[in-house]
């Protein structure tokens, strides 16, 4: 159910923060903290331009990535269940 919200948001309002921090929130239990939000848009942004092994970095967030300050594109498209989100136009 929560993704096929998240694709009928982004199809009626498009790729922004509002959208973007609903599905951050409401799509994941328990609800992934706003430090997520900046770093889920660089992920999508770097998907879109196909650097899937590109590293996005996690310092100055409490988050860590296998004991690790940065995590790979792909595993942020694939944790944070970001696909319906690429390809799409953003506000950035």
């Amino acid at each position: 159910m929560g993704n096929l919200a998240a694709m009928d948001m982004v199809e009626q309002n498009g790729v922004n923060d509002q959208t973007l921090s609903w599905h951050l929130k409401g799509n994941h239990y328990p609800p992934l903290p706003d430090a997520i939000l900046p770093l889920a848009k660089r992920a999508i942004k770097k998907a879109n331009m196909g650097e899937w092994d590109a590293n996005i970095s996690l310092r100055g967030t409490e988050i860590s990535w296998r004991g690790k300050k940065s995590v790979p594109v792909s595993e942020c498209i694939e944790a944070w269940h970001l696909y319906c989100f690429l390809n799409q136009n953003d506000e950035d």
